[in-house]
């Protein structure tokens, strides 16, 4: 595999879990032992915090993201992810519980009513309630 590679590109050397050895590719310019981002770890406050917002809407956006950051002393993007990261939580079947959590009525509502708001908001319409 090593011939025929371009002068831009690096070769790494994997060794699998079975023992077998693969050869990747990867562009020079791509750094490989810079060091990971560390982790963020919530605290309980945030955790609770977190969860209840979530609880009322899974889709926080906004100012009410920006508000609940400052709120939390987190970044936007550190709630952000969280939110993202608990809706993909919700929508994956538990080991221990195999129904699928999406069917939780007041997930499944909030669900709803944000993707009415926003085909209501792309499609011009009005609608009485």
């Amino acid at each position: 595999m090593s011939t025929n590679v371009p002068e831009y590109c690096q070769i790494v050397k994997v060794t699998g879990a079975d023992g077998s050895v693969k050869e990747l590719i990867f562009p020079k310019a791509l750094d490989l032992n810079r060091p990971k981002r560390p982790r963020t770890t919530f605290s309980e406050q945030q955790l609770k915090i977190l969860k209840i917002e979530f609880e009322k809407n899974p889709y926080l956006v906004g100012k009410e993201r920006q508000k609940l950051a400052k709120d939390l002393d987190l970044t936007e993007t550190q709630v952000k992810v969280w939110f993202q990261n608990r809706r993909t939580k919700y929508k994956k079947p538990s080991n221990n519980d195999q129904r699928n959590d999406f069917h939780d009525p007041r997930l499944l509502s909030a669900i709803h009513a944000k993707r009415s708001s926003k085909i209501k908001h792309i499609t011009g319409m009005r609608v009485k309630t």
